[in-house]
């Protein structure tokens, strides 16, 4: 059971960094299109 809460939390870790580095290329697109519309 212990390692199964600890793979879980790995996972939900991993889960929050994909979830910040899609808003990091996000923003930086929604950046380059400002840009673009100037």
């Amino acid at each position: 059971m212990e390692h199964f809460n600890k793979q879980k939390n790995t996972n939900a870790n991993k889960r929050q960094k994909a979830m910040k580095v899609k808003a990091e290329i996000f923003s930086a697109l929604r950046f380059l299109l400002f840009l673009e519309m100037i």
